[in-house]
C-alpha cells in the first residue's frame, strides 16, 4: 500500500477484493472528498462491474495525499469521507494534527493550534472554502486546472482570481 505524500489532493485506489485473490486489479480511484453515499455508489459501480461475479467485498489499495496517514486497507468508510474532506480544506496540517492527537482531534482543538485566535482571519478562511470548497493555493490551483478545458473565455478572470 502506497502513501504518496507529494499528493495534495486526497485520492483512494478502491480494488475488488474477490478479482485480487484471483490475481486481477480490477479497481479504481475514487475522490473521497465527496459525500459519503457518492462514494459508496463508486464503490458499489466498481463491484458491479467486476470481472468475478457477486463481487460484495473491496479494499483500498493506495493512498494518495494523505501525508503518511495509517487508514489501513479497510478503513471506516464515514471517517475516511471526513479526513478527506478535512485534508482538502486545510491541508498537510490537518494529517499533522491527526498523527500527533489521534482519536481525542477535534477541528475546533485544530483551528485553535494551527491557525491562531484570529476571528477575522477564521473568517477569510471559511468564506473562501464555502467559496471554493478550498482553502490551500495547490486546491485553487487543482480546481482551475480541472475547469480550464471547459472554461473558454473565462480563463484570464479565473488566473486574475487566483
Amino acid at each position: 500500500m502506497n502513501n504518496d505524500e507529494s499528493e495534495f489532493f486526497p485520492l483512494v485506489y478502491v480494488a475488488c477484493a474477490k478479482s485480487y485473490a484471483k490475481g486481477e486489479d480490477w479497481g479504481t480511484w475514487v475522490d473521497p472528498v465527496q459525500s459519503l453515499e457518492e462514494v459508496q455508489a463508486q464503490i458499489q459501480d466498481l463491484l458491479d462491474c467486476s470481472s468475478v461475479k457477486n463481487a460484495d467485498d473491496y479494499f483500498i489499495k493506495e493512498y494518495r495525499g494523505f501525508y503518511g496517514l495509517p487508514l489501513g486497507e479497510t478503513p471506516d468508510l464515514e471517517e475516511l469521507v471526513e479526513i478527506a474532506d478535512k485534508i482538502w480544506i486545510y491541508g498537510a496540517s490537518w494529517a499533522a494534527y491527526l498523527l500527533d492527537n489521534g482519536e481525542s482531534s477535534t477541528e475546533e482543538d485544530y483551528l485553535d493550534r494551527y491557525l491562531g485566535e484570529s476571528p477575522i482571519e477564521d473568517k477569510k478562511r471559511y468564506e473562501a472554502y464555502k467559496k471554493y470548497k478550498c482553502i490551500n493555493i495547490e486546491n485553487k490551483l487543482y480546481i482551475f486546472i480541472k475547469k480550464l478545458p471547459t472554461c473558454g473565455s473565462s480563463v484570464l478572470s479565473m488566473l486574475i482570481q487566483l
